[in-house]
């Protein structure tokens, strides 16, 4: 009886998105999100639901490598904090843009001031909709945050070789980063770059 109650108990926890997450794919810019993303795919919301705190996405193009399907569910697990869940769905609407960094089995949303994490193989049944429990990554401020039009264009111009101008957040991960209270920035980025230096990367305003 006992074990039968712990394999039920296994079947009704909510998934987590792995803690290691930012261990393995720790971005210091934009640039290096691109560079080590295995795909970068554009996709819109299709569907979703605010009162169960799910949206459904479909793919509109892969701008690097192949997202291994066409939709993606996100749930938005009790990770997010309530604050970061009512942001997201103060976000929410059909047919609004995020853009996913997938790197291996491990995934990133951006939705231009808010970034989703995580981390689930997809399911081997192809008819099955890809789903992943997700939780706020505010570390990626210091990659990109601002307009979420602004995102797309900066994305292809650096996947084209070019080096771009983001907006940014500078902050500690917990304290200004979590809360988006942090100083508002420009960041040049490309490609090749390596760590996030302020001195070097933070454009001066004019």
């Amino acid at each position: 009886m006992t074990r039968i109650l712990l394999a039920a108990l296994t079947f009704c926890v909510v998934p987590r998105p792995a803690e290691g997450y930012i261990d393995a794919f720790r971005p210091a810019s934009l640039g290096e999100v691109c560079a080590r993303a295995d795909s970068v795919t554009v996709m819109k919301v299709a569907k979703f639901s605010k009162e169960k705190g799910v949206i459904i996405y479909r793919k509109v193009k892969d701008l690097k490598g192949a997202f291994p399907r066409d939709d993606f569910r996100e749930v938005l697990s009790q990770a997010h904090s309530e604050g970061e869940r009512k942001h997201c769905l103060d976000w929410v609407a059909e047919g609004k843009t995020v853009l996913v960094f997938r790197y291996e089995n491990r995934v990133a949303l951006c939705i231009g001031d808010h970034w989703s994490v995580g981390d689930q193989a997809p399911p081997k049944d192809k008819e099955e909709v890809y789903t992943m429990g997700t939780r706020t990554e505010p570390f990626f401020l210091q990659s990109f945050c601002g307009d979420a039009k602004k995102l797309l264009p900066a994305v292809t111009d650096l996947l084209a070789g070019k080096e771009v101008v983001v907006p940014c957040m500078i902050g500690g991960r917990d304290k200004e980063l979590r809360d988006r209270t942090g100083k508002r920035a420009q960041a040049r980025t490309n490609l090749k770059q390596k760590g996030f230096d302020p001195k070097r990367d933070l454009v001066k305003a004019k």
